[in-house]
């Protein structure tokens, strides 16, 4: 919900506060690199004092910094409130295209605050109900392997239009909101597959995914709006169709992994409690 809430207002932060794109986007680094941090430690963490009361601790500091950053007046307040390995290297840059379309292009889409948040609602309704419905579906027919490669190639061609097209606005924002398909897509059964994979207990494995995860997804805005600056509006986003044809290059010395995957989860009843802590898991992490 964090991202999903600061992502329509970008463009409008950019604005009223006179920063550059590069500077707004410090907002998903800073917050993306210390969900990548936090994540390391909050499994400790709920195993000592509860779920409910580590739940209920987030909350409150998401409450309080959250009212700090709209009090303040410059980037970097706002940066400073929001502040206070083959599986998870595929994760990363996948994390990377998936952060640049989901950081950078409110820029180009050119759209006000309102139009923006209706783009980026229509985004996230394709991510669940493929995360939801799609995924499980696609896995039981085409299996992980198959999957997982064709819908990465199918991303990173999305990203690869975008790049083409980011001065056109019709193909820009349609584009923008198809990679909800993927991205539900990716996520559930990547997810699924590094638990059921994982040689250490999921509460390890969940903690050591999620960071490297999402060191990858906080560097990739502030890094496309420098490439911005420094060369053109269309770098980032090549970039990002270049980062997905590594994943899938990185995933492919993995197959082994996604077949034991397969194999695992066809052992495991169907709706099994893996299953649907992972599905409740990405979910979470995708908004």
């Amino acid at each position: 919900m964090g991202i999903g809430l600061v992502d329509p207002i970008l463009p409008s932060l950019a604005g009223k506060l006179h920063a550059s794109p590069a500077q707004v986007e410090l907002l998903f680094t800073s917050y993306l690199v210390v969900t990548a941090v936090a994540m390391l430690v909050t499994g400790w963490v709920g195993s000592r004092i509860g779920a409910k009361r580590t739940l209920v601790a987030g909350l409150v500091l998401i409450v309080v910094f959250s009212a700090l950053a709209g009090s303040a007046h410059t980037i970097g307040q706002i940066v400073r409130h929001r502040g206070l390995l083959t599986m998870g290297l595929t994760a990363l840059l996948y994390n990377w295209a998936f952060f640049t379309v989901l950081g950078y292009a409110p820029f180009p889409m050119r759209l006000d605050t309102h139009k923006l948040g209706i783009a980026f609602t229509a985004w996230g309704v394709l991510v669940a109900i493929f995360a939801v419905f799609g995924a499980p579906r696609l896995q039981s027919r085409f299996g992980i392997a198959r999957t997982l490669y064709v819908n990465l190639a199918m991303f990173g061609v999305d990203v690869l239009i975008i790049g083409l097209f980011v001065q056109n606005q019709a193909v820009l924002i349609t584009a923008v909101i198809a990679t909800g398909v993927f991205i539900g897509v990716n996520n559930t059964i990547t997810t699924q597959a590094v638990m059921t994979v994982a040689p250490v207990e999921r509460s390890i494995a969940s903690a050591s995914y999620g960071f490297i995860r999402f060191i990858g997804g906080g560097l990739a805005p502030f890094f496309a709006g420098k490439m911005v600056e420094r060369w053109n509006v269309h770098v980032p986003f090549y970039v990002g169709a270049i980062s997905v044809a590594l994943a899938i290059a990185v995933l492919s010395t993995g197959h082994r992994l996604l077949r034991v995957a397969e194999q695992n989860q066809a052992a495991e009843p169907a709706g099994s409690r893996e299953e649907k802590e992972a599905l409740a898991e990405e979910l979470g992490s995708a908004t």
